[in-house]
């Protein structure tokens, strides 16, 4: 048994930082004040929501999900998470957000909101 002085459990690791949503840029373009990084700028959560179904409407991505259905089951599930990092994927570029923008951050930016 290791004792530790009565500190506690040890600490696990410290909670992702919540994304801050402000707009991506100001209305002439520049980048808003204080976004160091492309990934600290983020447009408003309905924005990404909006883009986001934009993308996975498109007809490449329709086709894709029509295909990974008749295929079914298994192929569905393991299939659905990399189309879906793919139209987000589109979305980033599309933003000005870059790859180090994913899809996680969106679902997180929504769960902040709710």
């Amino acid at each position: 048994r290791c004792e530790r002085g009565g500190a506690g459990p040890a600490p696990g690791p410290a909670p992702a930082p919540p994304i801050a949503v402000v707009p991506a840029a100001a209305p002439n373009g520049a980048a808003p004040a204080g976004a160091a990084t492309e990934a600290a700028a983020s447009p408003p959560v309905k924005t990404l929501l909006e883009e986001f179904q934009r993308a996975c409407s498109r007809p490449v991505i329709q086709e894709a999900l029509v295909k990974l259905r008749a295929k079914g089951g298994v192929a569905l599930q393991l299939g659905l998470t990399p189309l879906m990092n793919r139209a987000w994927s589109e979305v980033a570029t599309a933003l000005g957000l870059g790859q180090t923008w994913k899809l996680q951050q969106v679902f997180d930016a929504v769960k902040g909101q709710a």
